[in-house]
């Protein structure tokens, strides 16, 4: 079993970027980080079926829909953590998330096969992440 653990720092990915208030002062940023380690192995888990991967993926900001119980300051659309997972990790893989927000991650890696465990600071957001994995074990 691989383990995949999730830093985000800073955040990560591209976002198409729905307001561009400011455009004409600066450089409008829309990329973000991404970070993953493996354990006990040189090097990981690399789905990508014999195919270019790029480095990064474009998509929207989180939608309505994932929001719909409550949302987070810094939350990511579950497509995005969706792509890394599926591409850095195997099925019953454990994947670590230790800034859990909202969720997104687990939902991900739930939707995957994957076993997860997040770590969230602020009370309000476990409480959110877990009322959001329970309603996708709900839905499908």
């Amino acid at each position: 079993m691989n383990l995949v653990f999730i830093i985000k720092p800073l955040e990560f990915g591209t976002k198409q970027i729905q307001c561009l208030k400011n455009m004409n002062l600066h450089f409008v940023n829309s990329n973000e980080c991404w970070i993953y380690f493996t354990y006990k192995t040189k090097t990981g888990t690399f789905n990508n079926k014999g195919k270019l991967a790029l480095d990064y993926i474009e998509t929207s900001v989180t939608t309505a829909r994932e929001k719909k119980l409550g949302k987070h300051p810094t939350q990511k659309p579950i497509i995005l953590f969706e792509h890394f997972i599926r591409l850095l990790s195997n099925e019953g893989d454990l994947v670590v998330d230790p800034f859990l927000g909202s969720g997104s991650s687990a939902i991900a890696s739930y939707r995957l096969n994957r076993n997860f465990i997040g770590v969230e600071l602020e009370e309000k957001y476990a409480k959110l992440a877990n009322m959001r994995v329970e309603d996708e074990k709900t839905s499908y």
